[in-house]
């Protein structure tokens, strides 16, 4: 389970993994599964290298959106009012995804193959 933070530790967000189903959670604590506040995503055609996770803090009027490109959503009970979750990154203007949005001001960008956090701009902070 990883806790995703906004750079000034006000919003967060969870993601737990169980086999080839990923969990994205609003909130910092979950003592057990929630049948609010969730989203609920089939990671089973994302290869393992490219497993990652992208998110962006007070974005297009969302406290938080979050990306997990080649997903498929199975199930969501999160308020769309207040959480966005995609399944597919952005297209630049050839029509290619792109990262690029994300590794601005407080965005970021997880990848589970490294383990690791980018960019080191405080996007997030991660728990």
């Amino acid at each position: 389970m990883i806790r995703f933070y906004s750079p000034d530790t006000t919003k967060c967000l969870i993601v737990r993994t169980e086999g080839d189903t990923r969990y994205i959670y609003n909130g910092d604590e979950i003592k057990y599964i929630l049948d609010t506040n969730y989203v609920k995503l089939d990671i089973s055609k994302i290869a393992k290298l490219g497993q990652c996770i992208y998110v962006c803090w007070d974005d297009e009027g969302y406290d938080w959106q979050a990306i997990v490109d080649g997903a498929e959503i199975i199930e969501s009970k999160l308020d769309t009012n207040k959480f966005k979750v995609k399944t597919q990154l952005p297209l630049n203007e050839r029509g290619t995804p792109t990262e690029i949005k994300f590794r601005g001001e407080n965005c970021a960008i997880y990848s589970y193959y490294s383990n690791s956090l980018s960019p080191d701009n405080n996007g997030a902070i991660i728990k």
